[in-house]
């Protein structure tokens, strides 16, 4: 029996021959692979606003947003817990049309087709991200750890279970599923299976240290970790993922978000760990 803990399914080509494991029926039910919400268009995260909404309403919401926020910092401060402060604004994209085509020619990347709505825009000079209707924020690191390589229910499934946006994975985490894809699909023979992921895999919350005791900042883009547990991690292969993602960050630029079934782009910051 192949051994996986001898192979990293991203860093090199490998052949898998498919056949039937002892966790697709040791570990979880038999293969129901994703769950419902995969399926269905996506509802608007926390932080969103809908198109018909007046100016005076969204001021309110911001308003109400803003003493949420400095409540929970204000309990989190009482309770001896770290302080979450606000994120430092977006770098400077450094992203150029000739970095998105080298994608392209490493396979990582869908070509262009269709002028009128392209698969992807590279910033002109934007401060912040700002996507047009349609679109959302990605980053070279994610193509280049595997993006394009989930099935596509499969990628839907993360940000919505987690409540969370692509941009607030990072590429590490982005790693982590392609890897687990690879691992059922070449090695158990299965399709992505939901349950097995959720018995295997964690969250995690990342926050910039500050250099002041129980200070810390938030982060605009990679707040939310995907991490084997712990206590499991015998269970799994051993992966030897990126141990820096030097400035990862600033090489954002907008993909076409097809049929709508990744959380769109709304400014979202991600100030605690998912729940799940």
């Amino acid at each position: 029996m192949p051994d996986l803990r001898e192979t990293s399914p991203i860093s090199s080509p490998v052949h898998f021959v498919p056949f039937q494991h002892k966790y697709t029926t040791s570990l979880a039910p038999p293969p129901l692979t994703l769950p419902a919400f995969a399926f269905a268009a996506p509802e608007p995260l926390l932080g969103s606003k809908s198109t018909g909404e007046k100016k005076g309403e969204g001021r309110g919401r911001e308003r109400e947003r803003e003493i949420y926020r400095r409540s929970s910092i204000l309990h989190r401060a009482m309770a001896g817990g770290p302080v979450i402060l606000l994120a430092d604004p977006w770098d400077p994209c450094d992203v150029s049309v000739e970095m998105l085509r080298s994608l392209i020619d490493d396979g990582l990347l869908r070509p262009i087709t269709n002028p009128d709505r392209p698969e992807w825009i590279a910033p002109s000079g934007e401060p912040e991200p700002r996507p047009r209707e349609g679109y959302i924020v990605s980053f070279m690191s994610f193509h280049e750890r595997g993006l394009g390589l989930p099935a596509v229910r499969f990628r839907w499934a993360l940000p919505q279970y987690y409540g969370v946006e692509l941009l607030n994975f990072n590429p590490n985490s982005i790693a982590q599923a392609a890897i687990f894809v690879a691992v059922c699909e070449g090695y158990l023979g299965i399709a992505p299976h939901w349950e097995l992921w959720l018995h295997l895999f964690r969250t995690g919350h990342t926050t910039k240290p500050m250099g002041t005791m129980g200070m810390r900042k938030a982060m605009r883009a990679g707040g939310c970790t995907l991490q084997v547990h712990q206590d499991r991690q015998h269970l799994y292969i051993l992966a030897q993922l990126a141990s820096t993602n030097h400035r990862w960050y600033t090489s954002w630029f907008y993909l076409s978000n097809d049929d709508g079934g990744i959380p769109p782009y709304t400014r979202w910051i991600m100030e605690n760990c998912p729940e799940k």
